[in-house]
């Protein structure tokens, strides 16, 4: 009797593990709603994936069954990678969850979304309309934890996730990689009109934005009137084709961005991969319009190209790491190296306030400044050190304003040269001193002043034997500063 029950439970012990086993095989999508004491409750487990995703996306719309079975939010978890048909379709675009074929977030759905490590990839081989993974729609509220978007090509906004107006989007540890725009903005992420992003952790990555005219915007994300707050991301080798992007990483246009312990490292070059060429950015970072912007902790590494870039109907811009225009920027503790790009930092009729930074090792030249703010433009504790420009001058680092005004408190410059001694101010906080210095040149273009550079040591002291006899010589660079006191 004993032998004969040991039987039984031995036979209902290897039945509940085949039934587990052949759940986990069989189940790629499971959903539930969460309670408000942070309980899940499951719903429904599914097999399929468009199936599953339609019950979730009808379950968050109706609003009576929600608040009948006291759900806060649809609640999504994935037990395997989604990746589209072989013509880039996730399912039918007359279905609730569906747009274009698209992964679609209704209007005022509030939804969790679990990948669980695993991967949503539209697999895209040329660009289509609203040919993005994700579409998140206005006033939807959505968390995706621990995944990757990948594969989407659009030719209407955005490669990896659109997010319309007014939408609450948080991204934790998700990786934005591999994605395409044709002639349009935002490759990796485009959020436009009120909306809100927040990511944590987690990359935008190897996005291309391909074009056949000069304006193309946000390489990796485009922030358009809406705010954006990135914690621990890596932005990295987000490149364009044909004409080069405004803000390879990241474009802000009249919006609000913090970027706190990012990496943003080998944007905008200008390479061949592949037998694609990919060229260089006019911009790494582009803040633009009244925007305000925040930057900590963050590195910028071996962005960029060094060259002037051509927008085609026979003008060319500088290009710039950061270009702020009309906007204000605080920067604390961030790191620029082995950047390639005109200038380090651009600035039109910005407010400035860097604090706490290294400008080290870069092929560029520091500061190209016009119509800034005088009384908000202040570079404090930060230093200037081993940097090569792209021309062959003996000038370690070149700061250009023009009808603006630089203040710099206790910074550290080596070879630094200022082509207006009257408008860069040097404070040393220790005895309270203010010394203008910088050799001076006029508002002449960049070509002008690279050719004055040229010369400027050798007419100096003959300059100013003649000009200001009775005036104690103004020393060129920084370090003769330090020397003559």
């Amino acid at each position: 009797m004993k032998k004969f029950f040991a039987i039984i439970l031995t036979t209902f012990l290897m039945t509940g593990i085949f039934c587990t086993t052949a759940f986990a095989a069989d189940t790629v999508l499971r959903v539930g709603g969460e309670k408000s004491d942070g309980t899940i409750v499951v719903v429904s487990n599914h097999s399929n994936f468009a199936e599953g995703w339609e019950a979730a996306v009808d379950l968050a719309r109706n609003k009576k069954e929600m608040n009948n079975k006291g759900f806060l939010r649809v609640v999504v978890d994935f037990y395997a990678d989604w990746n589209a048909n072989s013509i880039g379709e996730f399912g039918d675009s007359d279905d609730d969850g569906f747009q274009y074929s698209t992964l679609y977030v209704p209007q005022n759905t509030r939804i969790l979304l679990n990948l669980n490590g695993h991967t949503i990839n539209r697999g895209l081989k040329e660009w289509e309309y609203d040919g993005e993974v994700m579409y998140i729609d206005n006033h939807a509220n959505i968390v995706i934890n621990n995944g990757t978007i990948t594969g989407g090509w659009s030719c209407n906004g955005a490669g990896g996730i659109h997010i319309n107006d007014n939408a609450n989007v948080v991204l934790n540890n998700v990786n934005i990689v591999g994605n395409n725009v044709e002639d349009d903005d935002g490759t990796g992420i485009a959020v436009y009109d009120g909306a809100t992003l927040t990511m944590n952790g987690g990359c935008v990555s190897n996005n291309t934005s391909y074009s056949t005219f000069p304006a193309v915007y946000g390489g990796g994300v485009y922030i358009e009137d809406s705010s954006a707050f990135f914690t621990d991301v890596t932005f990295q080798n987000n490149q364009s084709v044909e004409f080069p992007t405004h803000g390879a990483a990241v474009y802000v246009d009249d919006g609000t961005v913090v970027m706190d312990k990012c990496k943003v490292i080998d944007n905008g070059r200008q390479i061949k991969n592949n037998g694609i060429q990919y060229t260089g950015a006019y911009t790494i970072i582009d803040i633009s319009n009244g925007s305000h912007v925040a930057l900590k902790d963050t590195v910028f590494l071996t962005n960029g190209y060094a060259q002037e870039a051509y927008t085609g109907i026979n003008t060319q811009l500088h290009t710039a790491v950061i270009k702020i225009t009309a906007s204000d920027l605080t920067m604390e503790k961030c790191t620029f190296t082995g950047n390639n790009q005109v200038y380090l930092m651009q600035s039109e009729a910005a407010m400035l306030t860097i604090l706490d930074s290294d400008f080290t090792g870069n092929d560029s030249f520091a500061f190209y400044g016009y119509c800034a703010n005088i009384s908000n433009n202040t570079f404090t504790n930060c230093r200037f050190s081993c940097n090569k420009p792209m021309l062959d001058l003996n000038d370690t680092f070149y700061f250009s304003v023009r009808q603006t005004h630089l203040k710099f408190i206790d910074c550290d410059f080596e070879e630094s040269t200022f082509n207006d001694h009257s408008r860069a101010t040097f404070i040393d906080s220790d005895d309270n001193t203010k010394t203008p210095v910088g050799s001076i040149f006029g508002e002449g273009s960049l070509p002008m002043i690279f050719s004055l550079l040229a010369i400027i040591t050798s007419i100096a002291s003959i300059c100013i034997s003649v000009t200001l006899n009775k005036k104690k010589e103004v020393p060129t660079t920084a370090s003769k500063m330090a020397e003559d006191e």
